[in-house]
């Protein structure tokens, strides 16, 4: 699991953990070897989302979350949990996320 500081970082900044991930992940055939770690969305605002996932066929990280001031989400993989973790704090001090 993705440090768990940051997850609460998530809920002061009102979000609010999904636990029914079932209408956001496609569940195909092509998916089966990713894990979904967590899911967080804006209580106000369910496009908002930020997500983490684990890729074991490619042993990839994979981290998305909504960009401020757009309606865009923005991915970002990588080779190790802790550079997720360390990006994801960046993405925080640096107010990025919507």
């Amino acid at each position: 699991m993705i440090d768990f500081s940051i997850e609460k970082e998530l809920v002061n900044r009102n979000y609010r953990e999904l636990t029914n991930r079932s209408n956001y992940y496609n569940h195909h055939e092509v998916e089966r070897d990713i894990n979904h770690i967590w899911l967080y969305c804006k209580k106000n605002d369910e496009c908002a989302m930020v997500s983490l996932d684990y890729d074991a066929l490619n042993e990839k990280w994979l981290l998305s979350y909504p960009m401020k001031n757009t309606k865009v989400n923005y991915k970002v993989t990588t080779d190790t949990k802790e550079e997720a973790t360390d990006y994801f704090r960046f993405v925080l001090s640096e107010n990025s996320l919507e």
